[in-house]
C-alpha cells in the first residue's frame, strides 16, 4: 500500500478541488456568524439541545459530507513540507511548552514523551504524532481553499492498536466543547474516506509505530479526542461541556457515525508544576 501510495503521490499533478460539505457550511453559517456577545452562550446551549434531541440530523450531515469528500477529492500528498518543530514563540523569548496558552504548548508537551496514559481509562492512551495537520494541503495550492478550518490540532495514535486519532485542544475559553465537537466532525469528514485514510497512514506511520491500516473490505475507522486544557468551570462552559458529551455519545450511537468513527472521547490537559501535563477521562 504504502509503494503505491508513494507513487501516487510523485506523479499527481493539478490542484486539487477541496469541495464544500454540509457539514463545513453548518459549521460556517451556524456557529461562526451567530452571536458573539452576551447571546452567544445561550445560542449555542440552544443549537446543540436541538441536536441532541434528533442526533441523526448530525450523523446524516456527516455521512453526506463524506460521501462528498470520497467522490470529489484526491489527495496523495504528504500533510506539510516538513515535520514540525518546536521552538520559541516570536521574539518573546518564551519556549514553546513553558506555557499553556497555544496549541503548540500542548503540543511541545506531548512531544517530550512516547506515551501518554489516561487517567481513567487506558483505553485511551496515546502516541503523539505531530500538530496542527491541514488535512487539505496540497501543491499547488487547492482550489476553495478552507483555511485553517481543516487544520486538525493534535494528530495522535491510540497506544494498544495504532488507530489513527484526530484531537482538537480548547484551552481555557478559547470557544467552547459543542463548537470543537462540531468542527472535529467536520475535519474528520475529510479524513475518514478511503483514500485520506490510507494517507494518514502513509505519513503519518514511523519505523517504530505503523498507523493501524484498513481490514479487508470494511471502511477504516478513526478516532476523535477533544482535549479540554484548564477548562472553565463557569457558565456557560460547563453546561454546554455536559450538552456535548452527550450529544457524542449519541452520535457514536448512529450507524452513519460508528461506520467511520470509533469513540469519540473527551480528555482534560492540565499543567503540572513540572512542566508536564495531567491528562484525563472526562466524565458526564
Amino acid at each position: 500500500m504504502v509503494a503505491r501510495l508513494a507513487s501516487h503521490c510523485m506523479t499527481q499533478a493539478g490542484a486539487a478541488r477541496v469541495p464544500q460539505t454540509p457539514l463545513l457550511r453548518y459549521f460556517r453559517e451556524t456557529l461562526c456568524k451567530r452571536p458573539r456577545g452576551r447571546d452567544w452562550g445561550e445560542f449555542r446551549i440552544s443549537e446543540a439541545q436541538r441536536l441532541l434531541a434528533r442526533p441523526e440530523r448530525l450523523a446524516r450531515l456527516f455521512e453526506d459530507s463524506v460521501t462528498i469528500v470520497q467522490r470529489e477529492y484526491r489527495n496523495y500528498q504528504p500533510f506539510y513540507p516538513k515535520e514540525h518543530r518546536f521552538g520559541f514563540r516570536g521574539k518573546t523569548g518564551v519556549r514553546h511548552g513553558d506555557e499553556l496558552r497555544y496549541t503548540v504548548d500542548v503540543a511541545a508537551r506531548l512531544a517530550r514523551r512516547d506515551l501518554w496514559t489516561v487517567n481513567g481509562d487506558s483505553n485511551l492512551d496515546f502516541h503523539y504524532i505531530d500538530r496542527e495537520l491541514p488535512l487539505a494541503r496540497a501543491r499547488p495550492r487547492p482550489v476553495q481553499d478552507p483555511g485553517s478550518l481543516l487544520e486538525v490540532d493534535l494528530f495522535l495514535a491510540n497506544a494498544r492498536d495504532g488507530m489513527p486519532i484526530l484531537a482538537e485542544v480548547k484551552i481555557g475559553t478559547d470557544e467552547c466543547p459543542f463548537y470543537a465537537l462540531i468542527q472535529l466532525l467536520t475535519q474528520a469528514a475529510f479524513a475518514v474516506t478511503p483514500s485520506q485514510r490510507e494517507r494518514l497512514v502513509l505519513f503519518g506511520s514511523r519505523p517504530d509505530f505503523v498507523l493501524r491500516e484498513a481490514v479487508g473490505a470494511l471502511p477504516a475507522k478513526t478516532d476523535l479526542y477533544v482535549v479540554l486544557v484548564n477548562p472553565p468551570a463557569k457558565e456557560p462552559y460547563r453546561e454546554l461541556r455536559s450538552i456535548a458529551i452527550e450529544l457524542g455519545r449519541k452520535l457514536i450511537k448512529q450507524p452513519r457515525i460508528a461506520a467511520r468513527i470509533r469513540r469519540i472521547a473527551w480528555l482534560r490537559a492540565e499543567g503540572t508544576s513540572a512542566g508536564e501535563l495531567a491528562v484525563e477521562r472526562i466524565l458526564a
